[in-house]
């Protein structure tokens, strides 16, 4: 069975696909800070307070300069288990139109995941699985347009 709470926590990022720190913070139970060593003339990093992650391992918010670029405002979550969620669990929950980005032959076998990119009018929701059979969830990434 998988987490609903994970999708749920997802739908609701979805729901206004506008993200912004304050917000994604919110939705995923911790406190973003800036991230200054990630910072770059175009975009500001921001990543999860140290030790204060909760359920994720990793999470990283590009916010783009509104003057240069498309403003694609970019979130990147790794949960710190896959709640039992697989490549089953996602088609089952977003349906099965989604494009498979197979990673590059210069990484060895099983050590990238397998994304499984859904096409919206905002931009992309993306599933990283792993590359077994058993495609569990190790990542989830949206790549949101600013409106």
């Amino acid at each position: 069975m998988s987490d609903p709470n994970l999708f749920a926590t997802i739908d609701q990022l979805l729901a206004e696909p506008a993200l912004a720190p304050d917000k994604v913070g919110h939705l995923l139970g911790v406190t973003l800070v800036r991230d200054p060593d990630a910072d770059t003339p175009a975009v500001e990093a921001w990543a999860a307070a140290a030790g204060k992650g909760g359920a994720y391992e990793v999470i990283d918010l590009r916010m783009p300069d509104p003057d240069i670029g498309d403003g694609t405002i970019f979130l990147s979550a790794t949960p710190r288990g896959d709640g039992g969620i697989d490549g089953t669990a996602i088609g089952a929950h977003y349906g099965l139109d989604f494009k498979t980005e197979i990673p590059s032959p210069r990484f060895r076998p099983g050590s990238v995941p397998v994304y499984l990119v859904y096409e919206r009018d905002w931009g992309t929701l993306s599933f990283g699985v792993t590359a077994d059979a058993q495609r569990r969830l190790v990542r989830f990434v949206v790549s949101t347009r600013r409106r």
